[in-house]
């Protein structure tokens, strides 16, 4: 797992809302060399320029992300990246 330096505590853009962190499934994607890429933000406002307002989220303290790969499989992580229309 690829993992770049990270705040404390990373917003994950999700499937769908969820009350239990364990059981929540973080929206992936492919990347271009075909490993699975995760997606998170450093704050509440990146993520929501990127997947706007009512997009599910889950607030993770960056060291669980192990326990979160454990389940997940994801390859990198990307870190705040620009939003896709702009």
């Amino acid at each position: 797992m690829g993992v770049p330096n990270l705040p404390e505590l990373v917003y994950v853009p999700c499937a769908e809302h969820v009350s239990d962190p364990a059981t929540a499934r973080p929206v992936m994607a492919k990347a271009a060399d075909g490993r699975l890429l995760m997606t998170v933000y450093s704050t509440p406002e990146a993520l929501n320029a990127g997947w706007g307002d009512n997009h599910p989220w889950l607030a993770l303290p960056a060291e669980h992300l192990g326990e979160l790969h454990a389940t997940q499989h994801f390859d990198l992580i990307a870190v705040d990246p620009e939003p896709a229309n702009g």
